[in-house]
């Protein structure tokens, strides 16, 4: 034990016990052999060094895919009854630590882990069987709130107790491989894992809030990009237009939709498309989100200081023929889309709006000028997700707007007119049936489930 740490960087034996999710009797154990260095306090008992604690807890091997398997066939509600009984029983054995005193006493028998790792694993297989697109761990003032978005609606699936909020959000936050020395920084990660022999990646957002961390995470099918765009449930008359502007021109392709829309799944799906020999295809994301076989791919890590000035700058010097840009969020993410494209490049990126009129008024915003906009600018896409009556799954709506073909739409925008005149010229200009005629027919072939027979 170094002399120069002070008493609020030494940790209780209980209190690495709930970090580490380990019990007092294996936290003991670990002393003894000197894996965690501790230091006598009387009367207060052992007391540990929080950095020998970080070093422990980042070392322990959980940067390999979490293996969900399921052991009996539940349905989601039964298996959300039986997690919720888990956590229960948990809760009130930490409750019974709670008041079992001050004093540090180590139990024989109490060798048994807190069996937070299986239900977090639960947890995350269930949302998948529920077919949720997103995951949201929400800590309120006296509870912890779980809820699943399908469809894209956010439906509560279950309040856990306060005592337990801790370890769910750091299991979660471990598994994601983020930094815990940081988290008073918003930080997102990345978990891999498998369930019914199917691969998938969750990217994980964790955000300091007032009554602790709140941890978002997105799921998404590892393998659905390598499906193609008619899997995803794009329309001939939009896949064609979209795949031959991919391979006969430069520019932006713009990606656009409403939150857990699929906008990154759309783009990498296209960047599956165009992933042939003779091109060179980069992506700059923060995290990566699909991982693309044969695609050289770029984690940001600002806080190393490899930003995204300094990636794409280096990605240009290697000439690539196609880049995809995570998002253009920013007036540095819209330079750099802009950078890239000016120089020749084919530049896929996703941006979060719900119609086109927003995205050119967005890139203005950002300090793109109407006039780069409508020289770059090739495709604009827009997806939105919804739920129909009696069906079990969401589907996605897509519209296309080729907006390097339309001297119209360009005219416009360097005039700077009005939305109401972008919006007749691109009810003009986009292909196949608008989301209206699209959301009409999905509703006319789906059946309630009352009349299935």
């Amino acid at each position: 034990m170094d002399e120069g740490l002070v008493e609020d960087e030494l940790w209780s034996a209980r209190e690495v016990a709930r970090f580490l999710s380990l019990s007092l009797w294996e936290i003991e154990k670990l002393r003894r052999v000197g894996t965690l260095s501790a230091t006598k306090h009387w009367p207060f008992g052992w007391r540990y060094s929080s950095l020998a604690v970080m070093g422990y807890f980042e070392s322990l091997p959980w940067a390999e895919p979490s293996v969900i398997v399921a052991r009996q066939p539940l349905t989601p509600e039964e298996s959300t009854q039986a997690m919720f009984g888990e956590i229960i029983k948990l809760a009130k054995q930490l409750e019974q630590e709670a008041l079992a005193g001050q004093e540090e006493v180590v139990q024989a028998d109490d060798s048994d882990a807190p069996p937070i790792i299986k239900i977090v694993n639960a947890i995350l297989s269930n949302a998948i069987e529920y077919g949720a697109s997103d995951i949201h761990l929400e800590p309120m003032l006296y509870s912890l709130r779980i809820r699943f978005r399908v469809g894209g609606v956010l439906k509560e699936v279950m309040h856990v107790p306060k005592l337990v909020q801790n370890h769910f959000v750091r299991r979660v936050m471990v598994m994601a491989d983020i930094d815990l020395a940081r988290l008073f920084v918003p930080q997102v990660g990345t978990i891999r894992l498998q369930h019914n022999r199917k691969d998938y990646n969750l990217r994980v957002t964790a955000i300091a809030t007032l009554y602790g961390h709140t941890v978002t995470a997105r799921i998404m099918d590892s393998a659905l990009p390598r499906k193609g765009l008619q899997a995803l449930g794009m329309l001939a008359e939009h896949q064609m237009p979209l795949e031959m502007l991919l391979t006969s021109a430069g520019g932006l392709f713009l990606f656009v939709g409403p939150s857990a829309s699929g906008t990154t799944t759309t783009a990498a799906t296209c960047l599956h498309y165009l992933n042939e020999i003779e091109r060179a295809i980069y992506t700059i994301e923060q995290p990566v989100e699909y991982e693309l076989p044969g695609v050289t791919q770029i984690q940001l890590n600002p806080f190393c200081g490899h930003t995204l000035d300094k990636a794409l700058k280096t990605v240009l010097r290697a000439r690539p023929d196609v880049l995809f840009l995570g998002s253009i969020h920013d007036a540095e993410s819209a330079r750099a889309a802009v950078e890239a494209a000016e120089a020749g490049i084919t530049v896929l990126t996703t941006m979060r709006c719900t119609n086109i009129p927003t995205v050119f008024t967005l890139l203005e915003r950002y300090g793109v000028a109407p006039q780069v906009q409508a020289r770059l600018i090739q495709w604009i896409g827009v997806q939105k997700v919804v739920s129909l009556p009696g069906a079990s799954r969401s589907q996605r709506l897509f519209e296309g707007y080729m907006i390097g073909k339309s001297l119209e739409i360009q005219d416009l925008l360097i005039a700077r007119a009005p939305a109401w005149k972008l919006e007749d010229a691109l009810a003009r200009w986009h292909f196949g049936p608008s989301f209206e005629q699209q959301l009409e027919e999905a509703q006319s072939v789906s059946v309630p489930e009352s009349a299935a027979p």
